[in-house]
């Protein structure tokens, strides 16, 4: 309405400057926040929680492993947010899976987001993994020595489920 207003009252091009600018604001906004899914899941039962968007949902069960996938960009507006859950809300499970299938950009910010997650999750003596890596990222990934660890010990896997097999589940 704004950008309406704007554009009929006083000029058109400084409406879609406004537009312009208020959609850049909102974009930014959104993306700061980190696209992620998490999966729950327990050996005996199966997956036990799934929740997806940009805020963390309190997980009322509990599991053995997690599989967190990040999606979309994981750049140095969004980096903190998911360092944030790690340290915060996703504590406690033994394996960790992430998984990267639906990532397709990432910047230096993000690989030492990758390397802290790692670096943490190994001294909290959690095993974790990393699956659905494209071959664009996992070039960039390669500066970092945690993922070069992780990838010369076979912990990169291609698909969640081979990477479920390896955490002794089974998967039809």
């Amino acid at each position: 309405m704004l950008v309406a207003l704007v554009t009929i009252f006083d000029d058109p091009i400084i409406g879609i400057m406004t537009g312009t600018i208020i959609s850049l604001l909102i974009l930014v906004e959104k993306i700061s926040r980190g696209q992620f899914e998490i999966i729950l899941n327990n050996k005996n039962t199966g997956i036990v929680h799934r929740s997806e968007g940009d805020y963390l949902d309190e997980i009322k069960k509990r599991g053995d492993t997690l599989v967190y996938s990040i999606k979309g960009q994981l750049l140095h507006l969004n980096t903190l947010n998911h360092l944030a859950r790690f340290e915060s809300g996703l504590n406690g499970y033994k394996n960790i899976i992430i998984r990267l299938r639906e990532l397709y950009f990432i910047d230096v910010d993000g690989v030492e987001c990758i390397s802290e997650i790692i670096e943490d999750c190994k001294k909290q003596k959690r095993k974790i993994v990393i699956t659905g890596v494209n071959e664009f990222i996992k070039g960039l990934l390669k500066e970092s020595k945690e993922f070069r660890e992780l990838e010369e010990n076979g912990m990169v896997f291609n698909k969640t489920s081979d990477a479920l097999k390896y955490f002794g589940y089974k998967i039809k």
